[in-house]
């Protein structure tokens, strides 16, 4: 009898029946054996740590963790859902922080612009009628 090597989906719920060893919470072997690849895998669900993808993770192997579906729902409910909506009132916040200093420099910017008309023109600048060229003295500018 000659013996193949397992397929992918094969390795990936051995992997997967491992890492819940590691975890403590082990499935049972023997329902295990009775179980295809793919009826392992479908027990586990992709979970982003750290990043939300609501927030741009990308779904980079790294940036993921196999969950039984059970312990997702747990944790998408319990820290996932909190940390954005969280994270939603603080972007709100800022934008309306920012808003609010933008209103207050454009405020501080018009009142600047309207005291530099106010203000007198520079002895030899454009608007003057003179120049004056480097080393030498004012002269009257002519129009063309």
């Amino acid at each position: 009898m000659i013996r193949r090597a397992p397929n992918l989906s094969e390795r990936c719920a051995s992997a997967l029946l491992d890492l819940q060893v590691l975890r403590g919470a082990p499935i049972d072997r023997e329902m295990a054996k009775a179980m295809t690849a793919g009826e392992i895998i479908a027990l586990f669900h992709a979970d982003h740590d750290g990043e939300y993808a609501c927030h741009g993770a990308d779904n980079h192997p790294a940036k993921l963790t196999m969950r039984l579906i059970a312990d997702h729902q747990r944790k998408t409910a319990k820290v996932d859902i909190p940390a954005i909506a969280k994270g939603k009132r603080l972007s709100e916040t800022q934008r309306e922080f920012c808003n609010k200093l933008l209103r207050k420099i454009g405020q501080g910017l018009d009142a600047e612009a309207a005291r530099r008309k106010r203000g007198r023109r520079l002895p030899c600048g454009k608007q003057s009628g003179w120049k004056k060229p480097m080393g030498k003295n004012a002269i009257r500018r002519t129009t063309p």
